[in-house]
């Protein structure tokens, strides 16, 4: 399905699965000052000429980006450039923030772990380490490799306009941060965010979003343990209804599988007309 997860992507130039260049490139490679979550980062893309729009995944909490190799490919087989990247998951916001009495917890984590702006004692991130800076070294490391790459860069940035974010689970809610602060051209949210507690989400989630209601999609399964917070997120964050997919599926559709209902949305193929629906090919 890919190459080894320790494969640079300048060994991997002519590696191919049907139509897709696969890449695994290392955070260290990217930036020396780095020395942790080097899980390697996961990149596919079509080998045709001319792909116009970056997705952009982030896992879950201690996930790692070719655990979802299966989802990612066939995201880029619907024409995207695909990038799985490796970021500062652990701990996660919930285990953070979660009985946490200061509301805005949740909030400067994820301001911290995504921009490395330093707000808070909670979490120990170095800015090196933050995610835009994670993501911007890796679209200019394959920028060198194959200059496709570069209409994904504006100012030396992540061209934001020509980007989906997604994330699952905690991840999500990195996806859903960048798209509160930024106009992205898609969010894809998979069973998360979670950021709530007893009495009421983050308020980070109701604040005014700079992404459009219509460009906001989400998805989780009905019979995952955090089916409610999900829902309830979702409602904090506008999302309409009819951009909100319940998966569904049986016991032995998930023993099949080998997962856990929450890690089906991403893991198990037969969701893939979902997926679909969450990532409109590019041809139309």
């Amino acid at each position: 399905m890919g190459i080894g997860c320790g494969t640079e992507v300048a060994d991997a130039a002519d590696s191919t699965s049907n139509t897709l260049t696969i890449a695994s490139v290392s955070p260290k490679r990217i930036d020396i000052r780095v020395n942790r979550f080097l899980a390697p980062n996961y990149v596919a893309y079509p080998d045709r000429h001319g792909f116009e729009k970056l997705v952009v995944f982030f896992p879950g909490t201690g996930g790692i980006p070719s655990n979802s190799a299966e989802l990612l490919e066939h995201i880029a087989h619907r024409g995207y450039g695909v990038i799985g990247l490796e970021y500062d998951s652990v701990p996660g916001v919930a285990q953070i923030c979660s009985t946490d009495p200061d509301g805005s917890c949740s909030g400067k984590v994820r301001e911290k772990r995504i921009y490395g702006t330093d707000v808070t004692g909670a979490i120990d991130d170095s800015r090196n380490e933050a995610v835009v800076f994670r993501l911007t070294g890796l679209l200019k490391y394959m920028a060198r490799m194959d200059r496709r790459w570069k209409r994904f860069l504006r100012n030396d940035m992540p061209d934001w306009t020509r980007i989906t974010v997604c994330g699952f689970s905690q991840g999500a809610g990195v996806a859903a941060y960048i798209a509160k602060r930024t106009a992205v051209t898609r969010i894809v949210l998979l069973s998360g965010p979670w950021d709530s507690t007893s009495e009421a989400v983050a308020p980070w989630l109701t604040q005014d979003s700079a992404t459009p209601p219509d460009r906001w999609f989400a998805a989780y399964h009905e019979r995952e343990p955090m089916a409610p917070v999900i829902k309830r997120v979702y409602r904090a964050l506008d999302i309409p209804d009819t951009q909100i997919s319940v998966f569904r599926g049986g016991p032995a559709l998930m023993e099949g599988e080998r997962v856990s209902v929450h890690a089906s949305v991403i893991n198990v193929r037969a969701f893939a007309g979902q997926w679909d629906s969450l990532f409109p090919s590019t041809d139309h």
